[in-house]
């Protein structure tokens, strides 16, 4: 009953996605090359990580371009629309997770409805149109949600939950600098 409720739900934010590009067709037009597309291009082509192949740059962390590098390759297109569905899988991939950690501590309905409240978020259904590491940063907030909470639920003995916990931190440190903040935080809330 559970995983049918879970899979409606992602059908629900793949559809909710869907419909804003028909309300939006804009969302569909490749926008200009951003830094982090350009940065992809390049390390892809060269091997640099630089905008241009040539002069590196450490301007910007390297997680989400390195991420959108290997699509490409895996893919054989720069395309905006692949970076698009690679968006949707992450925030998919998030919707699960967040509903793997509710589960644990919340009744099976509460944990239900914060999977249908993540996919149907509009903030997070738009940022799944841009060529931006939001969906990725979710993507590893949720794992490290669901490893804090698995963690607490076990009585934290399980050194392997902390240890990828921890990964999943210093991960998230290479996406965005300024989740520095988030081990002192997150130690706040440990038994």
């Amino acid at each position: 009953r559970s995983t049918r409720a879970v899979w409606a739900a992602l059908a629900g934010g793949l559809a909710f996605r869907v419909v804003k590009a028909f309300i939006d067709p804009g969302l569909l037009v490749e926008p200009p090359a951003g830094e982090f597309h350009l940065i992809a291009k390049a390390f892809l082509s060269s091997g640099v990580f630089s905008y241009d192949g040539v002069a590196p740059t450490a301007f910007r962390l390297p997680l989400w371009p390195l991420t959108m590098a290997l699509l490409f390759k895996l893919t054989g297109t720069t395309a905006y629309l692949a970076v698009v569905a690679m968006n949707f899988v992450f925030s998919g991939l998030a919707a699960v997770l967040t509903y793997r950690a509710a589960r644990r501590v919340l009744p099976e309905g509460w944990a239900v409805a914060a999977v249908w409240l993540q996919v149907l978020n509009p903030f997070s259904a738009h940022v799944d149109y841009s060529a931006n590491y939001e969906p990725l940063l979710t993507l590893l907030f949720a794992a490290l949600m669901y490893l804090l909470v698995r963690g607490v639920a076990d009585g934290g003995d399980s050194t392997r939950l902390w240890l990828a916990a921890g990964a999943v931190t210093g991960l998230s440190l290479t996406c965005r600098s300024s989740l520095l903040l988030l081990p002192p935080i997150v130690t706040a809330f440990l038994p």
